[in-house]
């Protein structure tokens, strides 16, 4: 939570009238650069514990106060300071929420091809294993737009897959790969 220092205004004026339109001046002028903004969506009862992070780190940065209520669907997150800082804030958390989006698009279409097309490979020579869905989708792709090669890993090791041949390659090590229909 943001800790924001009190500030203490001592007025002088000739009259009582003078104190209290200096003193209105200032309230007026607090009230009009300090905002508090919800922002409701889906997506951020998916935010991430690195999403998270991102956004004590910019509660740090920035003038802003960050509070995150993950209620399921409903979850809301509440900034409150200083008005460009909170614009920037809200810019940042819109971000956010789109590549939350995103993603989730990503998995839907990742885990629609995986059911149609299942690309494979071949370990210690012989028995075959799946890829994960998303380099399934990554080779599927590839494949549909007759892209030659593809950078892919295999059990954390990178190598070069050729779609044409079908196989993978690292160093000297060579993969057969395998798209099941």
């Amino acid at each position: 939570m943001l800790k924001i220092e009190p500030v203490v205004f001592q007025l002088c004026g000739e009259t009582p009238e003078d104190l209290n339109e200096a003193r209105n001046m200032i309230n007026s002028s607090i009230i009009r650069e300090h905002v508090n903004i919800p922002i409701c969506d889906p997506a951020i009862a998916h935010f991430t514990r690195e999403d998270g992070e991102m956004l004590n780190a910019m509660q740090r940065e920035l003038s802003v106060s960050v509070r995150l209520e993950k209620k399921g669907q409903d979850s809301v997150i509440t900034l409150e300071g200083l008005k460009r800082d909170v614009q920037i804030a809200d810019s940042r958390i819109r971000d956010m929420i789109r590549k939350v989006d995103r993603n989730g698009n990503r998995r839907n279409v990742a885990i629609l091809i995986s059911s149609m097309v299942q690309w494979q490979y071949q370990e210690n020579g012989w028995s075959v294993s799946n890829f994960d869905i998303f380099t399934n989708y990554e080779l599927e792709q590839a494949y549909q737009n007759r892209q030659p090669t593809l950078r892919i890993k295999i059990n954390n090791d990178e190598y070069e897959a050729d779609l044409v041949y079908k196989e993978a390659t690292r160093s000297q090590i060579k993969i057969k790969l395998n798209r099941d229909l």
